[in-house]
């Protein structure tokens, strides 16, 4: 529907902007990790993803992680394919780690927890890549 200047009414043009820009915005995921090791060996380790119920507070980091995308667009399928790089860069957030030592009768016995609790990531996923960034 036109208006009397021969434009169109700048709501159609405000939705079909909107429309275009919400692929390009980056979701907030809340990310945790744990891993249990004991004596060399991994116990358990699990990577909990969860979109964000609220807006995260605070600033994105400088430093991203950029992840390659082969089929699929859906987050845990990104992470499980390039596990590595994504857990050497969570290991430069904020990971907590503990570690206990017994020995008793001739045995050693060393259990080390990983722990990165609920952090607030934005994730940007693209064509042929996904851009993670963790907020301060």
């Amino acid at each position: 529907m036109r208006s009397r200047d021969g434009n169109y009414p700048k709501l159609l043009s405000a939705l079909l902007l909107a429309a275009i820009a919400s692929p390009l915005a980056a979701d907030a995921y809340i990310i945790s990790y744990r891993a249990t090791v004991k004596n060399a060996q991994l116990q358990y380790e699990k990577i909990s993803l969860s979109r964000a119920m609220t807006p995260c507070r605070g600033t994105p980091q400088i430093s991203k992680l950029l992840l390659h995308v082969s089929t699929s667009r859906h987050l845990p399928t990104i992470i499980n394919q390039n596990r590595e790089t994504f857990l050497t860069y969570i290991q430069t957030q904020n990971l907590h780690v503990k570690s206990s030592v017994s020995q008793s009768n001739n045995s050693y016995r060393d259990i080390t927890t990983l722990t990165l609790p609920p952090h607030c990531f934005m994730v940007t996923i693209n064509e042929s890549f996904a851009i993670i960034s963790a907020f301060k």
